[in-house]
């Protein structure tokens, strides 16, 4: 049965970043030449604040309570955060604890370079400096060496989240990778 929250969900959250990426992100487009650190500066601040729509749409629609244990986030330090990735929605869930314990300006996330094509999802994903991967190393090495580069020559903290593993370890995908390390 379908639920009416999650469609309200999903639109809410489809149609904040389809609309935020053009009203919102597009008009400092024209900075990102001009002064790349000032653009960063800003369009990680824009970006944070519409993060904050699906912290409360989990919250406040579906009761969602994220208890966080282990170490503690110092806000502003650099940091490689890796997770499980057992579910499509599970990077979201991390938005709640870095929101209270962290900066959500600061995080990006290496995901896979076709979701950089998505209508408002991608293009917000693509403003927010998110790094987008082929999963051939062969491939990325240079893209990833550019976007930490990038990071470090603006001195804008990063916090990457990565996930070693994808998103399909079952069956035969589990074993070709299990077989080739």
């Amino acid at each position: 049965m379908v639920s009416w929250k999650g469609i309200y969900f999903i639109l809410t959250l489809f149609w904040g970043s389809f609309f935020g990426s053009i009203f919102m992100l597009g008009p400092f487009l024209p900075l990102m030449f001009v002064n790349p650190s000032w653009y960063r500066w800003i369009n990680n601040r824009l970006v944070a604040t519409w993060l904050t729509l699906p912290v409360a749409l989990l919250e406040t629609i579906f009761g969602v309570k994220v208890i966080i244990t282990g170490d503690a986030f110092v806000p502003g330090e650099r940091s490689v955060i890796i997770m499980n990735h057992r579910t499509r929605m599970d990077w979201m869930f991390l938005w709640n604890c870095l929101m209270r314990y962290s900066y959500l300006r600061l995080e990006k996330i290496c995901l896979k370079a076709s979701l950089k094509s998505v209508p408002g999802f991608g293009w917000a994903m693509q403003a927010a400096a998110y790094i987008f991967i082929h999963r051939k190393w062969k491939d990325d090495k240079s893209h990833f060496e550019d976007m930490i580069g990038y990071f470090c020559d603006i001195r804008e903290p990063l916090q990457l989240l990565i996930f070693p593993e994808g998103t399909d370890l079952t069956g035969k995908v589990a074993w070709v990778w299990i077989t080739e390390f």
